[in-house]
């Protein structure tokens, strides 16, 4: 993506950065994992957490009064992921929490979950056949990964009509991503819901968050939603590649290019002065 359409590098604002999130307490982070933390990895197990993020956020833990994972993979997962026992992991964009040692589950996850395997199955059945597709089967749901198709468009075309057809609408719903259709359990929660909670529960009055991809805009808004109502000073901070959508980084206040720079930015947190 042309740096014309990204707001501006987040690593020219840290002196102000800094003071904005030290300077007000309670103060938080939010990250996301794929593609923020990690560099997107094919098959999506494969991912691994950069050793110099996990080092800033284990450093992070005793600077900020909170700090959260917030993935669409499970919160297990997530957890095992970034190797931190200290943070609190959303898993499945907001379906799942763990705080504390202690695993919620939202109620639709659950309800998803008796009809998923039959879901699967058809799923399977008429995509099965398809060269270039990669199904990945998740706890309450599934996604269902176009990325080394010869044709993704055409790929994505033939993903999206066989799940319309297939899934039933009121009970999941069909959420795009980077090269990816996800089969999610249909609720009112999302990452930005999930962000909205613990903001409230924390208290936070200073916030900031780093995500990648379209199920990020939701957190992004819900961090400029809280802003102009003057109940947060928050940053949405995208981190951004050839294949970010417009939508992300219109929703962003600033960027990031690469994990590593997502590195630069947590040590750089880490190390300032607690004011």
């Amino acid at each position: 993506m042309s740096s014309a359409h990204l707001p501006p590098n987040a690593l020219t604002r840290l002196p102000a950065l800094r003071r904005r999130l030290l300077g007000q307490r309670p103060c938080g982070l939010f990250t996301d994992i794929d593609g923020t933390l990690s560099d997107i990895a094919w098959p999506p197990e494969r991912a691994v957490v950069s050793a110099a993020c996990r080092r800033g956020l284990e450093r992070l833990v005793d600077r900020f009064d909170l700090v959260a994972a917030v993935s669409g993979r499970s919160a297990p997962e997530a957890r095992e992921m970034v190797g931190l026992d200290d943070l609190t992991y959303i898993g499945l964009h907001g379906l799942e929490e763990i705080a504390s040692g202690h695993l919620r589950v939202a109620k639709a996850a659950k309800r998803a979950a008796t009809i998923l395997p039959a879901l699967v199955a058809q799923v399977v059945g008429r995509l099965g056949c398809l060269p270039g597709l990669y199904l990945e089967r998740k706890t309450y749901g599934l996604a269902v990964h176009f990325r080394t198709a010869e044709n993704p468009q055409a790929a994505r075309q033939a993903v999206l009509a066989v799940l319309s057809s297939t899934v039933d609408a009121a009970v999941f719903d069909l959420v795009e991503g980077r090269k990816v259709v996800e089969v999610r359990p249909r609720a009112r929660i999302d990452k930005g819901t999930a962000v909205r909670r613990l903001i409230r529960r924390h208290g936070l009055k200073a916030a900031i968050y780093l995500g990648d991809d379209i199920t990020d805009v939701d957190a992004f808004r819900a961090i400029q939603q809280l802003k102009r109502r003057e109940t947060l000073d928050g940053m949405a901070i995208v981190v951004a590649s050839q294949e970010t959508p417009p939508e992300v980084s219109a929703a962003a206040d600033l960027s990031l290019d690469s994990v590593d720079q997502v590195a630069c930015l947590l040590e750089s947190l880490a190390q300032a002065r607690r004011l």
